[in-house]
Formats: C-alpha cells, sequence, structure tokens
C-alpha cells in the first residue's frame, strides 16, 4: 500500500510549543527526575538530535531511566515529553524516531496506569506542600504521604494537559513511511483518544481502518491492537488470512463473549511456540510474548476448566518456571478454584500430571511457583504432586 493513498491525518486543535523555547525557558533545577535535579535533562534532549551514536544512546537510556522510571513520571516529564513531540518534526531525530514514539506512548499511558479518576487527581492535587528547592526538600517531601501524593497528581494532569499537542504529533507519525512508526504511532493514538480527547474517536478508528490495507502482517496487527484499544475492530479481521491478525482481533474486548473469537484464541494456542514467529516486528502493544495475553482472556472468557484442558496440557509441556506468572500459574489457578488442595477431577488431574512430567518448572527457589501452589493448597513438590495424580490422594 502507498501510504500516501491513506486518509489525511486528523487536524486537531494542539498547537505545538517550539522545542527551542522550551529547552531555554525552562527552569530545569526546578525540575526533578528520578534520579534528583533534572539539570542534565536538556542536554540528553539536545543529544537526540546529535549524530554520534552514542550520545543518542546515553540520551535514550536518560529517558528511560531518570525521566519516566519503570512508568513513573515526575515534575519533569511532562515538559521533556513536549520537547520530544517538537523534535520529532525534525529529521536529525530519524535513527530514534521510533524509540521516541514508544517513549511518548509510555507517558500518555500514564493516566490510565494509574488507576485514579480525573475527580480524585483533581482533589489529590488541591493538597497545599512546600514546593522541593533542593534535593533535600524533595527527599523530606516523601515523608508527607498526601504531600507524595498531591506532586503526582499534579504531574499526571499537566500530562493530561499536554495531551492534544502530543496527539498531534502522534497523528503526524500515521504519514510516515516507515510501518514500525506508523505502527507506534497508531498505538499512541489510540491511548490518547480512547483516555483524554474521545472527539477524534470516529476520524481515527477510520484512519487505522485505512492502513489495515497494507499487505504487511505486522503492521496490520498492530493496527488492530490499536484499533481494540478504541472497541472498533472490524469483525472481518477475525477471519483474516494471517493468524497473528486474527489472533489480535480476537484478543479486543468487544469480542470478550464471541464463541468465534475464542475458538481463534484457543486455536492460536495449538502451537504456542510459534506465535512468536508469526512476527518479524511484534506489536508495540505486547510488552511481553503474545501468548501471555491469550492465555488471560481465555481464563477470563472460559468459565470451565475442562474446556481449557488442552490448551492447559500443551502450555504445560512447552512453557519454563520463568514463565509461571503469566501462563502455567494463573493456568493453575483456574484449574483448582476451590483452593482446598485436593485433585477432585479428570482435569485437574491430567494438568497436574502435565506440569509433572515438565522438569523445567520444578525449582525450590522459584517462589513465585510456591505462591501459586500455596494459594491452591497444593505443594510445591514434584514427587508430592505426583503422588496427587494417582486418584484418590489429596494433600491436607
Amino acid at each position: 500500500m502507498c501510504v500516501g493513498q491513506a486518509r489525511a491525518p486528523v487536524v486537531h486543535n494542539g498547537k505545538m510549543r517550539s522545542p527551542d523555547t522550551i529547552l531555554e525557558s525552562t527552569d530545569w533545577s526546578s525540575l526533578y527526575h528520578a534520579y534528583g535535579p533534572a539539570t542534565d535533562t536538556p542536554g540528553h534532549l539536545r543529544a537526540l538530535l546529535s549524530p554520534d551514536p552514542d550520545a543518542r544512546k546515553a540520551a535514550l537510556s536518560h529517558l528511560w531511566s531518570a525521566v519516566l522510571h519503570q512508568g513513573t513520571p515526575w515534575t519533569v516529564t511532562p515538559l521533556a515529553a513536549l520537547v520530544i513531540a517538537g523534535l520529532l518534526e525534525d529529521p536529525r531525530v530519524d535513527a530514534v524516531r521510533t524509540d521516541l514514539l514508544s517513549f511518548l506512548t509510555e507517558v500518555v499511558s500514564v493516566p490510565r496506569a494509574c488507576g485514579v479518576t480525573t475527580e480524585e487527581l483533581h482533589r489529590m492535587a488541591k493538597y497545599e506542600f512546600k514546593k522541593p528547592q533542593t534535593e533535600e526538600d524533595y527527599e523530606a517531601l516523601y515523608e508527607d504521604e498526601e504531600a507524595t501524593n498531591a506532586m503526582y497528581a499534579q504531574v499526571i494532569l499537566a500530562v493530561m494537559r499536554i495531551s492534544p499537542e502530543l496527539t498531534g504529533a502522534m497523528l503526524e507519525g500515521l504519514r510516515s513511511e516507515n510501518p514500525s512508526i506508523r505502527a507506534r504511532a497508531g498505538m499512541g493514538a489510540a491511548e490518547l483518544v480512547a483516555g483524554q480527547v474521545p472527539d477524534l474517536r470516529e476520524a481515527l478508528t477510520a484512519q487505522l481502518i485505512d492502513l489495515l490495507a497494507t499487505d504487511d502482517s505486522d503492521e496490520r496487527a498492530a493496527h488492530t491492537c490499536s484499533l481494540a484499544m478504541l472497541g472498533a475492530i472490524p469483525e472481518r479481521l477475525l477471519s483474516d488470512p494471517s493468524p497473528a491478525v486474527r489472533m489480535c482481533a480476537a484478543l479486543g474486548p468487544q469480542f470478550a463473549t464471541s464463541p468465534v473469537a475464542t475458538s481463534v484464541l484457543l486455536e492460536s494456542l495449538e502451537d504456542p511456540e510459534a506465535i512468536d514467529d508469526w512476527f518479524t516486528e511484534r506489536p508495540p502493544h505486547f510488552e511481553m510474548r503474545p501468548r501471555f495475553r491469550v492465555v488471560r482472556a481465555l481464563i477470563e472468557r472460559t468459565p470451565n476448566f475442562d474446556d481449557l484442558l488442552p490448551v492447559a496440557e500443551t502450555i504445560a509441556r512447552i512453557t519454563s518456571k520463568e514463565c509461571v506468572d503469566f501462563d502455567w500459574g494463573p493456568l493453575l489457578a483456574a484449574a483448582f478454584p476451590e483452593k482446598d488442595g485436593a485433585v477432585k477431577t479428570e482435569a485437574q488431574r491430567r494438568y497436574l500430571a502435565a506440569l509433572v512430567n515438565n522438569a523445567k518448572l520444578w525449582d525450590r527457589r522459584c517462589g513465585n511457583a510456591h505462591i501459586f501452589f500455596k494459594r491452591i493448597g497444593l505443594p510445591y513438590d514434584r514427587e508430592a504432586c505426583r503422588k496427587l495424580t494417582r486418584k484418590g490422594w489429596r494433600f491436607w
């Protein structure tokens, strides 16, 4: 597909501020990131334009470790995001454009990820506290829980206020010739529209559907995930020629009660290791292996574990102890909802036997596995569980 044939980008009234103006007019010493005063942040932001790959690498590291530390925003985060949005128009950031869009997408997801309503954020932000002027003041701030909550509430509200400008940057990214950039821009735009600028939902939906015309299944899968965020996946995608696109469509919340979608998800796990091979570039919507999302969705949509048994046995054969929180552990919890340490059904016995047969799952040092077994009243001990797979055994 020729990108130029796609629908023209949605026009938004958010006017982008000049990066130079923000860099030069901001008192960066009054702002903080995860490691202290943000006096080093403007230098890193300028380094994004540098021809030196090491300088660009250090700048990206600063963004992900300091400006947005493990998903937590700081007082410097909104202004840094505005600078980055403005820099996206500069061809000198071509080498890191995809990374910058990923960063902005993470920033715009902060209001949703915080799990607090806008009304509650405004209430928390009203708490009066002394604005920190020094690093010592900043450390003292954390001794007052209400003050800390007020500061983060103010930061999150500031992220929400800049949404119109960030939306413009994302929509511009949808016009890129680079499919990776379009995929990330679509995700960021959908995050913003679903959360803070709902008036653009119809227009963005139409634009993403237009972009589905590409033959690139990776990009189509990514746009399908973005449409899921908008609750607007075309039903025809459940029968798309690409198994990756079908899976992404079936994961959409709008199909949570669809038997067809459930069948698609069950089919995708017939060979769970093959899912990773469906993608040359996995959609940015998947932070981890796509099969983890499929397992979670099937557990939520399938109340009877007997119907999940074939999938559960397949997962048990190929998984590892490191995946306990994401596939075989949640399936174990679904298999034993009564949590009484008893193997009562044939499905329970067969799934536990499948776990026992995979030696990679049994390591006494694996604390998370211990937690799953303890919650359902079973011992995290391979030989003890092997005995339980023989009919009539019970663990007390």
